[in-house]
């Protein structure tokens, strides 16, 4: 198995499940991962917009590139309402 593919899809469930933003080190905690392990994990997820880091809190949340892969239907998925949040919203406006 791919240790980094699997704590990448952990990383991705914590932050649908939890339906918050994470910090590393919550994330970390949580997974019994280490804090560097995840914080690589996260930047490649944030490069493909599947993550996004709010930088007043500097904690994670799902980013609105994670509903590509569930063939842009955001709400088949149970952290969809994730998708209608303002700030996800303007971050994706900005950024792309």
């Amino acid at each position: 198995m791919n240790n980094t593919l699997s704590t990448g899809l952990h990383v991705l469930e914590a932050l649908i499940v939890g339906e918050m933003p994470l910090g590393v080190s919550e994330l970390a905690r949580c997974l019994g991962k280490d804090k560097g392990n995840v914080h690589r994990v996260l930047s490649t997820l944030s490069d493909h917009g599947l993550v996004y880091q709010d930088s007043a809190t500097r904690k994670y949340a799902l980013g609105p590139g994670w509903a590509r892969g569930i063939g842009n239907r955001p709400t088949a998925h149970p952290g969809a309402h994730l998708m209608r949040r303002p700030d996800i919203a303007a971050w994706w406006a900005v950024d792309r």
